[in-house]
């Protein structure tokens, strides 16, 4: 059935793609990304492949509507598979309201899998500041780097780095702009356990400060008020997000605070810290961060997170260091991740990223790659 309905949504593209008596405007883009990789863990030691091809679809319909579809097909190959039989499951599940996740091929004695799914499909009507989103969508409310209090409706992992378009919901969002300041939003998310998170955002942005309220209820329970200020220097820029929300009839807050500095016009380093009550101070493992989806009430491993960050930044090479330190001390569990990107061109780039986990009670871990990126 779902299969079904994934070659109905695609006829119906190209239906409007071919049609000629009207005057349409498609835009069509997106990336091949090919990622070989090592990977040291505990019930896995070996090579492996993940291939990406992003399409991206743009249909203009007129100056007020636009549709938009999205497909992420992953080609997933190597030793992963063998020690991770329930990876195809893990890997075809989808969090939204639509089950738009397909498995189209998997063998486990060959050891691939392709997946293709759908994460980005929406209609947007704007006018005159008001704008009314409906489908799967993203919708960002966050103003931090790395963790965001405030973003209960699509929260991500930033240890999941090959998802740079980062998380989606399924719902509706409305926004009415009054003018360049000052926005405010509601809005409507449905899971896959058909349960609802309903929400309310305002925003005022001026000059070099952003400051933002949030409240919301999620999954038809948890209760969540909050808010959030950015304010941009010469060179440092600073961001608060805090909420206070209920879970297991306890009132809980989490408070993260990120400072960035620009050293020079190329490299900035950057600090932040996360405080989540409703964690514990004894790190649980990583394996929850390496999926597409992250639950709010565990935006990261520990009560206690801290993270440093430096970036080098010039028009031809990216590098980005960054150590993250989860629980009361170093000895419990720490990320450490480095990258180094070159970019031949407009179109095609290369990166080298290195992860390495450490869990006090499952040791060292680690991932080494080299992933290519082409843009079309």
């Amino acid at each position: 059935m779902y299969r079904l309905l994934f070659v109905f949504i695609l006829f119906v593209f190209s239906y409007d793609i071919t049609a000629s008596e009207k005057e349409k405007k498609i835009n069509v883009d997106g990336y091949l990304f090919e990622m070989p990789f090592y990977a040291h863990f505990k019930n896995d030691k070996g090579f492996n492949n993940l291939f990406i091809n992003k399409l991206n679809i743009l249909d203009k319909i007129n100056n007020n509507w636009n549709i938009n579809l999205n497909l992420r097909n992953r080609l997933i190959s190597g030793s992963y598979l063998f020690s991770n039989p329930t990876l195809k499951y893990i890997i075809d599940e989808d969090y939204g309201a639509l089950d738009m996740s397909f498995n189209l091929a998997y063998d486990s004695y060959s050891a691939y899998l392709l997946n293709t799914y759908i994460d980005r499909f929406f209609v947007k009507y704007s006018s005159n500041g008001f704008s009314v989103s409906f489908g799967r969508q993203r919708y960002d409310l966050s103003l931090s780097q790395m963790w965001s209090p405030n973003d209960f409706v699509n929260p991500y992992s930033y240890i999941n780095f090959n998802y740079a378009e980062k998380n989606y919901f399924d719902g509706l969002s409305l926004s009415y702009k009054f003018n360049n300041r000052n926005t405010l939003s509601s809005l409507v998310k449905v899971n896959n356990n058909l349960d609802f998170t309903f929400g309310l955002h305002y925003r005022y942005t001026r000059n070099k400060y952003i400051f933002q309220l949030v409240t919301g209820v999620v999954d038809n329970s948890s209760k969540i008020l909050g808010a959030g200020f950015k304010y941009k220097g010469y060179k440092y820029l600073i961001d608060l997000e805090s909420s206070i929300f209920y879970v297991d009839d306890r009132l809980n807050n989490m408070t993260d605070i990120d400072f960035s500095y620009n050293v020079t016009s190329k490299i900035k380093l950057g600090f932040e810290y996360l405080w989540a009550s409703n964690l514990s101070e004894k790190p649980i493992a990583f394996g929850n961060y390496f999926t597409d989806y992250v639950s709010y009430f565990k935006l990261s491993n520990a009560s206690n997170s801290l993270l440093f960050l430096m970036n080098y930044s010039s028009s031809k090479v990216k590098c980005r260091v960054v150590f993250s330190n989860y629980g009361n001390s170093f000895a419990d569990s720490f990320y450490q991740e480095s990258s180094v990107k070159y970019i031949f061109n407009k179109r095609f780039s290369s990166k080298v990223v290195s992860q390495l986990f450490y869990h006090n009670d499952n040791g060292l871990d680690g991932l080494l790659t080299i992933n290519f990126k082409w843009l079309f």
